[in-house]
């Protein structure tokens, strides 16, 4: 629920962006219902004032979620069994947020498939009233770009990483992983650099030892508050 606070306004304020780009009420709504991913519905309600095909749509939106295959396979992987929820229903609701807060909760115990289809079904609801409460809010809240929603999101997702840090093997590809990503986002764009940092981190995980002073605790006076 406390992320609530990062889904209410990001969504509110898609609504808003989505009819000054000529998109009425109920696509602004179906697309929060259906697509379910707030960076892929910006640039869709960006790209299609542009005039841009049907198929350049498609491949961005493809391009900015395909860290979602990372994190699906990741979550097959460790998800509890046996599973009785079907896959392309798990697979249909994933976001980075269900994501972070399920690996986030098995540092203390096993998720299982429910565990991953609350957070889920909270996220969603709480996105969906609020596209659909932005929707009727109309032209009453004047330039909506102005307050900065975009902030929320990154916030967010620090808040998720940062009790994930725990070790100093996890530090080392936490920065490595933040690295690239801010470095290379100039050169190859925000989903490629995101994509490449994705990768990078892992493979710095996989070869750094898993018996060496890169998995030891940090100190306490280290660990992110």
């Amino acid at each position: 629920m406390p992320l609530w606070l990062a889904d209410v306004p990001f969504a509110v304020a898609y609504a808003l962006l989505a009819q000054t780009n000529g998109f009425s009420k109920l696509e602004a709504l179906s697309m929060s219902m259906i697509v379910f991913a707030g960076s892929a519905q910006l640039a869709i309600i960006d790209m299609a004032p542009t005039e841009a095909g049907y198929l350049a749509i498609l491949l961005t939106v493809l391009l900015l979620n395909l860290r979602h295959v990372l994190y699906a396979l990741t979550l097959d992987i460790k998800l509890a069994r046996p599973r009785s929820i079907p896959k392309p229903v798990l697979a249909a609701g994933m976001t980075d947020e269900s994501m972070g807060l399920t690996i986030g909760h098995m540092q203390q115990k096993p998720a299982t498939d429910w565990y991953f289809m609350g957070t889920v079904v909270s996220l969603y609801s709480s996105f969906t009233v609020a596209t659909f409460i932005g929707v009727f809010l109309g032209g009453r809240i004047p330039d909506a770009e102005r307050f900065h929603f975009d902030v929320i999101f990154p916030l967010t997702f620090l808040a998720l990483l940062l009790p994930l840090v725990r070790t100093r093997r996890s530090l080392t590809i936490a920065v490595v992983a933040a690295g690239l990503s801010i470095g290379l986002r100039p050169v190859v764009g925000a989903s490629n650099s995101v994509l490449i940092a994705i990768l990078a981190g892992a493979a710095v995980g996989l070869f750094l030892p898993s018996t060496s002073v890169h998995t030891d605790p940090l100190p306490s006076e280290d660990l992110p508050r």
